[in-house]
């Protein structure tokens, strides 16, 4: 398998642009973020790689105790937990944690 492997280190200008290869033919498969995939054009996800081997980006928030805008980074923080969030996060490749 490895003489068909090839490293692509190349950045794209813009992420949807890293998956060119693929979309134009020259590569078959190519292994990526998921949130790169599904905006890429002439692109299809085809799934995640499988729990053993697959990476997760958890991202976070938080609030400094000296904040002035304490209020409005509380309903920001709100917003992006929110159920209609979470729909454009699935839409666009993130997976919303589950807080139940």
């Amino acid at each position: 398998m490895k003489p068909k492997l090839t490293l692509d280190r190349s950045e794209g200008d813009a992420p949807e642009n890293v998956f060119q290869g693929v979309a134009k033919g020259n590569l078959e498969m190519q292994i990526g973020q998921i949130t790169e995939i599904v905006i890429a054009p002439g692109v299809d996800l085809a799934g995640p790689l499988p729990d053993e081997i697959q990476n997760t980006t958890l991202m976070a928030a938080g609030i400094i105790t000296a904040s002035k805008a304490s209020d409005a980074a509380r309903a920001l923080i709100g917003f992006v937990s929110s159920p209609s969030a979470a729909a454009v996060f699935k839409a666009t490749g993130f997976r919303p944690v589950d807080k139940n």
